[in-house]
């Protein structure tokens, strides 16, 4: 039987030791790597981005993200802690000061601890800006609106990404300089507009016939609106809108 070197023999025992120093970790749940203030903040960011990257016109570098410190409470984590998540409401938008529990899990995925998480979200993204005053009531043309690319926390989620959805349209209130425009801000223009004297093309059974209607909605391509002859018996039908001053009658009431 060949001899074991006292130095061989030392390295064996420190093996030996390692072995069971690792097995006592992990029967009695002590973290090999223990989790970070650090850890914990990026797993905040990257699971706040992946939430706010799902809409398209987003990107990652649009997100800035402050954690507040959870160093003073590193230490009441349980040593069974296996792994972590945090809990994101699907619906949740983020833009300006949040809370998120990080939730803390043992190797059954059973909940053991929660951790609230404060933090500052800022989002980034284009948008267009009133170059004004802009009146009531006036039809926005490209010298009234520049793009910007500035903190969108707090507009609306349908918030205008494109020119196409401002450039014709009309200005419902009066617009500061300066101001950041939102859907409610402004409206199409309607094809026809309430009030307004149009034709009534009416085919039915074999013949045609074009009268003169007055709108009673406002409209556009396609939109089905009622209007009235100009008759005395100012008769009540309704017509699918075929362009500014036509529409198709579909019904007569």
């Amino acid at each position: 039987m060949p001899r074991i070197s006292r130095n061989n023999r030392g390295v064996q025992f420190k093996k030996w030791l390692l072995v069971i120093t690792l097995s006592l970790s992990v029967t009695l749940g002590i973290h090999a790597t223990p989790i970070t203030d650090n850890d914990i903040s990026e797993k905040i960011k990257n699971s706040v981005i992946r939430h706010i990257t799902q809409d398209p016109d987003i990107i990652t570098r649009d997100i800035h993200i402050k954690v507040k410190s959870v160093e003073p409470y590193i230490q009441k984590i349980p040593e069974n802690t296996t792994h972590y998540i945090v809990r994101i409401p699907e619906k949740a938008r983020f833009g300006g000061s949040h809370i998120l529990p990080v939730v803390f899990l043992d190797k059954l995925d059973r909940e053991i601890f929660q951790l609230p998480v404060h933090f500052q979200v800022t989002v980034y993204g284009k948008v267009f800006k009133a170059i004004g005053p802009i009146e009531k009531g006036t039809i926005l043309n490209p010298s009234q609106v520049q793009e910007a690319y500035e903190s969108i926390n707090g507009l609306p989620p349908n918030r205008i990404r494109h020119a196409t959805d401002i450039l014709g349209y009309e200005s419902i209130v009066t617009l500061q300089d300066g101001i950041i425009i939102t859907p409610y801000q402004i409206r199409r223009i309607p094809t026809i507009r309430s009030g307004q004297v149009i034709s009534a093309r009416i085919q039915k059974k074999g013949f045609n016939l074009t009268i003169a209607v007055k709108a009673l909605e406002n409209g556009f391509p396609g939109q089905k609106i009622k209007a009235k002859t100009l008759l005395d018996s100012g008769k009540i039908l309704e017509g699918t809108v075929i362009n500014n001053e036509t529409i198709e009658v579909n019904s007569l009431y």
